[in-house]
């Protein structure tokens, strides 16, 4: 009698903690998991390095701390990685999109081309905001937003999809300035290179890409900023000009400040639409919690990056507005945008 009392004791002790192993396995879903975060650039820019940044560090503050890999898909300035992540990515969790900053225009500048919906992605947040800036060699004559309508300076572009190319691209078309657009490079580290060899003249990159990667090109005059995209000036040149003080009506202010939603949108993550919007809050817990460690602060510190992030809810409610343009400003953004 006492080892039925015994068996049946353990068999209720069993089943008591069946429930908890399985509520344990659901509250760490990442448990053995890989997660792999798809980069819009190739590597070598600071997308690359903002990417293997958040691999290093986020794994703490995810259930299961999962293995995290960087994967690099450059293409058509960011949109062939976008397009990706929206259709074929897995919703579960395990894949992330780090996108190109031109998403958000390249949806209106690009139809034909793009396959997404940028206001339909899970924004987690963004680690840094920075401007676009257009950056030319010092011993061109340019030294000023009018001389690039005197001057037609080659400037290299990473794909028709990327800042490299709307930037300068918006400017020819709005305007007036003669930028000659010189395609075909696979980042901003190559860019870079054709810079140095004055294979290129100038370029629009994040000017926190800029000074990462040659901040002794500004301290010795060989490369100078002429003029750069956002709502308000970087801390770093609050005396280079914003594209938006070009603007003259309504309308082109309206399109300028849509181009500087690029500004708010680089160096962010974003899930594929789809998910369950459980995991989407825990995975943007953990972007949060990540973003606010002193662990992830020293790290930018060290390799002398900025952290100046946004939360997922100001992304996303930041991505609905823009797109939400009157139509007919829409359209003429579109057609400016492809000249």
């Amino acid at each position: 009698m006492l080892r039925k009392i015994v068996a049946v004791g353990w068999a209720i002790v069993i089943l008591a903690l069946a429930p908890a192993s399985g509520q344990a396995q659901s509250d760490a879903p990442f448990t053995g998991k890989t997660i792999r975060i798809v980069v819009a650039f190739g590597e070598g820019g600071t997308y690359g390095i903002y990417a293997q940044m958040l691999a290093r560090h986020i794994p703490e503050f995810l259930p299961g701390k999962p293995t995290i890999i960087v994967q690099y898909m450059p293409g058509g300035g960011g949109i062939a990685a976008a397009n990706y992540a929206y259709n074929v990515m897995p919703k579960d969790g395990t894949g992330w999109l780090m996108p190109s900053e031109s998403t958000v225009v390249s949806e209106v500048a690009l139809p034909a081309t793009v396959k997404y919906q940028a206001d339909k992605f899970a924004w987690l947040g963004t680690v840094t905001q920075t401007n676009t800036t257009i950056v030319v060699r010092g011993d061109t004559p340019v030294k000023s937003v009018e001389d690039l309508k005197k001057y037609p300076i080659p400037m290299g572009t990473t794909g028709n999809g990327a800042p490299t190319y709307l930037m300068p691209h918006l400017m020819n078309s709005l305007f007036g300035t003669r930028m000659k657009l010189i395609p075909g490079y696979k980042g901003a580290k190559p860019v870079f290179l054709a810079f140095e060899q004055k294979e290129v003249d100038g370029s629009a990159i994040a000017w926190s890409a800029w000074v990462a990667a040659k901040p002794e090109w500004f301290k010795t005059g060989f490369a100078r900023p002429v003029v750069q995209l956002g709502l308000r000036p970087d801390p770093e040149i609050p005396d280079v000009p914003l594209l938006l003080q070009m603007a003259k009506t309504d309308e082109e202010k309206t399109i300028v400040r849509f181009l500087s939603s690029m500004g708010a949108i680089g160096r962010s993550f974003a899930l594929p639409p789809g998910m369950p919007a459980a995991r989407v809050a825990m995975i943007r817990g953990a972007f949060a919690k990540m973003i606010a460690s002193p662990a992830f602060l020293a790290d930018a510190k060290k390799r002398k990056l900025a952290v100046n992030s946004l939360t997922a809810g100001e992304i996303q409610s930041f991505v609905e507005g823009v797109m939400q343009m009157p139509p007919a400003t829409r359209e003429r953004a579109r057609k400016l945008l492809q000249g």
